[in-house]
């Protein structure tokens, strides 16, 4: 249908000046006396959070509330505001899921307020526990829908722009006044989705980004009316050259500005989940494309990747742990040079370019070489020394749940974690790091009890008796073995690394024997957790995936 001229500008001040409607009703809306001071109070008490993210906040809140049996009225109002925050950000996430997600947050969610409604009338220990558990499961579905949608929103986010350039080469006055009205309703809902995006980054993403976050989307939005004037002016006045630098000027500031709002998406996110996210969408899109047998799909698909791949090396080079770390820094520069001599520079003739899956699988190698250095697994790739038995341990181990990706699935995420950790504590003895050593100890035996508890909880969803009876079998080993793991790093310290005695060299074989043996059966809980996972009729919460890492590039 064709597009009247004036539409797209006309709607924009109906939206416009719907929502100054609403906010000046709201802003009329007088509080009952009896509760002003009452919600004063808590404004003021909500203050003390502004510096936090908005989800973690109002969880924070929600754990104050639910874990004190004896919580103040202030508590328990602040908590229950916290949770309707909680809940309202998911149900708006809701609208764009597709139906399997959308269902199980609606689960989720409904479960949250029949429990947050019987907690609210009086205390239970059971059900407050229940109702954390629950938050923790949504807390983890929001942030794989915010992570998914940063990654593959801002996939094609010049497109829309660069379209908007094929208007000018269209000689017909009539066409061309109709295809610049096409191009910016679908500039402007392109732009809503990213903002939308922002928004929900903003609200679940990390506190020190979200504030500049959302000051950026609203002022992409602000761009917004001026962006649909200008191409009102320039469909009326079409040769006017005032006009047309206007509006060049105004797409060109929109461009920076959704550009940078981009950026500080990527950043607002885990940035471990946001490369393994983002190394999903590409193996995906390779896939799809290799099916296809179209060069001119393949080579635009080998574009897109090649961005996104650039976008993993700066999320990076961002976080925390490259700002921390030389090594990691040092890692994911070299991966940086090594994507940017892969990707064709302007003007090199096309004798000379690479085969597009040539490209596509350097960028491949590149974010699994920026998800490990992010991981600390880098430390497996040092030469194995036939003195370190406790670092053999963990290369086994690892070697052993490399396969499968992390994304979505704790227990592998967990058993990666302590398979770096334990490499990291063979380090430390050999240097003689007594704090960093007793400090380690106590990190492994937390990831070791994580993957033990999360496969248990796995194990009593499994139909198939004989599978689940063997998985808790194995669980129940790990909690005795960390413990020892524990007490032999405390009690022996720095005199681990040293063998001048026999009682030195008794303490090393035990604990090398430990160590051995805590790997080997987070090893059997992985295994037997993946044959489980095919004998669950459903998991409650955030689906545990079991996908093996695809490492032919």
């Amino acid at each position: 249908m064709k597009l009247k001229s004036g539409y797209l500008l006309y709607s924009w001040r109906i939206i416009a000046s719907c929502k100054t409607k609403k906010a000046k009703e709201l802003g009329r809306q007088k509080l009952d006396p009896t509760r002003r001071s009452r919600h004063q109070a808590l404004r003021r008490m909500m203050f003390l959070y502004q510096k936090q993210g908005n989800q973690r906040r109002e969880l924070d809140l929600a754990k104050k509330w639910l874990r004190q049996s004896s919580a103040t009225s202030d508590d328990k109002s602040l908590g229950m505001q916290g949770i309707s925050e909680v809940v309202e950000i998911a149900k708006e996430m809701t609208k764009d899921m597709g139906d399997v997600e959308k269902e199980e947050m609606k689960q989720v969610i409904s479960e949250i307020e029949n429990l947050k409604k019987e907690c609210s009338i009086k205390y239970n220990k059971e059900k407050s526990s229940l109702l954390l558990e629950r938050l923790q499961e949504l807390r983890k579905m929001m942030e794989r829908v915010v992570v998914t949608r940063v990654v593959e929103d801002f996939l094609n986010e010049d497109t829309a722009l660069d379209e908007l350039e094929l208007v000018d080469v269209e000689k017909d006055e009539a066409k061309r006044k109709y295809l610049l009205e096409q191009k910016i309703a679908e500039l402007l809902d392109h732009m809503s989705r990213m903002t939308r995006t922002a928004r929900m980054a903003a609200d679940t993403g990390l506190p020190h980004v979200g504030n500049e976050l959302k000051q950026c989307s609203q002022q992409v939005e602000l761009l917004a009316p001026s962006l649909v004037k200008a191409t009102q002016d320039r469909i009326n006045s079409p040769y006017h050259q005032e006009i047309i630098d206007k509006y060049k000027s105004l797409i060109a500031e929109y461009a920076e500005s959704m550009s940078k709002v981009r950026i500080l998406c990527d950043r607002s996110v885990d940035p471990v989940d946001f490369v393994q996210a983002a190394g999903e969408t590409m193996q995906r899109m390779r896939e799809e494309s290799n099916a296809q047998d179209d060069p001119l799909k393949s080579v635009h698909t080998s574009n897109v990747i090649t961005r996104l791949g650039l976008r993993v090396v700066d999320v990076g080079m961002s976080s925390v742990g490259a700002k921390q770390d030389p090594e990691v820094k040092r890692t994911l520069k070299q991966a940086q040079r090594r994507l940017q001599s892969a990707v064709p520079g302007a003007g090199t003739r096309s004798s000379q370019l690479s085969s597009y899956k040539d490209v596509v699988a350097e960028v491949l190698r590149t974010t699994s070489d920026v998800e490990s250095a992010l991981s600390g697994e880098n430390i497996f790739q040092k030469k194995l020394d036939p003195n370190q038995p406790i670092f053999a341990a963990a290369l086994d181990l690892h070697a052993a749940v490399r396969e499968w990706s992390a994304r979505d699935n704790e227990i592998v995420a967990a058993a990666k974690r302590t398979a770096v950790l334990m490499a990291k504590l063979s380090d430390y003895m050999n240097h003689d790091k007594k704090g960093e050593v007793i400090a380690t100890s106590k990190a492994i035996v937390k990831a070791s009890n994580e993957v033990a508890a999360l496969a248990r909880k796995l194990a009593l969803e499994c139909s198939d008796v004989r599978i689940r009876t063997n998985l808790l079998q194995v669980c129940e080993r790990i909690p005795t073995i960390s413990g020892q793991l524990k007490m032999l790093t405390t009690v022996k310290g720095s005199s681990l690394g040293h063998q001048d005695n026999k009682e030195d060299q008794e303490a090393m074989n035990m604990l090398v024997g430990n160590a051995q043996n805590l790997m080997q059966s987070i090893q059997e809980v992985v295994n037997a957790a993946a044959g489980a996972s095919v004998k669950i009729m459903s998991q409650r919460g955030p689906r545990m995936r079991w996908v093996r890492k695809n490492y032919n590039y």
